[in-house]
């Protein structure tokens, strides 16, 4: 196994233990894995398709989970140009 491949293993375990936390206090299953995978990501903004490729999940449930969360105020929306 990579150093990368065993990070990227380590990573998505974290953001599976913090996304249950999240969960126990209400939050949406997706909501709180995305918002976990933020907390914990290098650099903690990433764009769209990195999300949705880091969970497996669909656009859609990605799509969701983000505007969910930027319309609770937990997360901000940036564009780099």
């Amino acid at each position: 196994m990579t150093e990368t491949t065993k990070q990227n293993a380590e990573l998505k375990q974290k953001v599976e233990q913090i996304g249950v936390q999240f969960e126990m206090i209400g939050m949406p299953p997706m909501n709180a894995r995305v918002f976990a995978f933020l907390l914990l990501a290098e650099p903690p903004h990433q764009d769209f398709y990195s999300i949705q490729e880091f969970l497996s999940a669909s656009k859609s449930s990605i799509s969701n989970s983000l505007n969910k969360l930027m319309t609770e105020g937990v997360v901000d929306y940036m564009t780099f140009s």
